[in-house]
């Protein structure tokens, strides 16, 4: 499915735990990592030699921990504004798929929770998948809690019909088999008109039904063990971040029609990738 991931490290303990888990991506198809390193200089970008030099070591014991899950692992060190670094290089090096931590310092402190992931999300050659760490303190203690296990036991994929939610719909037709269960979650917002003169919520349920039933077909033909139809009202946001308290992984289109035109690129993205309570994969 993605045999080749671009992996983005900030070189810090939270990145750190997030190798430590990255055996799940397997489970996702990857094969091979190239683990990129990206410093902020506003004005130079590109690679430098001197900052790898000095990078190295702190590079090369995270790459062992991807050595050690059976991934073959090249390494980047570049200069530039994260971001477009980070895009520059999925695309130069042909990724297959983007990864992202929710939390670390420096350049990628602000990946996901700032403009940065917005930014990764539109230019992105290839899907990018967000990882939550959570910062907890314990015995004295800090560490990271990063919730990714099992990350395709409980696949929700939130369906609005589009062209790019239904590309969403075919990644997880293409990991078929893998899939233990997939639950398809439409959000029927407020305000909805009339409808063919029935009750609107009555009537457009009736109609989502019949069309999701459709897409439940076409997923446990590729070999899904279980698909779960979820028709609900309110605020696509909120219903989202509810469903993945019980998810593995979510699964979203890069882009939907109204009223989720702005999934990802507004402010229901940020709610989304900020609050889900597990991995978020982003489908351009």
């Amino acid at each position: 499915m993605f045999p080749h991931a671009l992996v983005a490290t900030d070189l810090s303990d939270a990145s750190t735990r997030m190798l430590e888990c990255a055996g799940q991506l397997k489970t996702l198809g990857v094969e091979r990592v190239t683990l990129f390193h990206a410093e902020t200089a506003l004005h130079t970008v590109g690679l430098d030699e001197s900052l790898a030099r000095a990078d190295r070591p702190e590079l090369e014991a995270q790459a062992g921990l991807l050595r050690e899950q059976g991934y073959a692992v090249d390494l980047r060190v570049a200069r530039g504004i994260p971001w477009h670094a980070i895009v520059e290089a999925a695309r130069e090096g042909k990724a297959d798929l983007v990864v992202l931590a929710s939390h670390g310092h420096g350049a990628l402190a602000e990946t996901v929770l700032g403009t940065t992931a917005g930014q990764v999300v539109e230019f992105a050659p290839c899907p990018v998948l967000v990882l939550r760490l959570s910062l907890l303190d314990e015995d004295g203690g800090r560490y990271c809690s990063l919730r990714f296990r099992n990350v395709l036991d409980r696949v929700v994929v939130p369906v609005d019909f589009s062209s790019h939610t239904i590309k969403a719909v075919g990644v997880v037709q293409d990991l078929g088999p893998r899939v233990a269960t997939a639950v398809l979650l439409h959000v029927n917002p407020p305000g909805l008109p009339e409808h063919g003169g029935a009750a609107p919520a009555e009537a457009f349920a009736e109609d989502d039904r019949g069309r999701l039933e459709g897409i439940a077909k076409t997923l446990r033909d590729a070999g899904c063990r279980e698909v779960e139809i979820r028709i609900e009202a309110g605020d696509p946001r909120e219903r989202i971040v509810a469903a993945s308290e019980e998810a593995t992984l979510l699964v979203l289109g890069s882009r939907g029609w109204t009223p989720w035109k702005e999934l990802l690129l507004g402010s229901t993205a940020h709610a989304a990738v900020r609050h889900a309570r597990c991995p978020v994969l982003l489908v351009r």
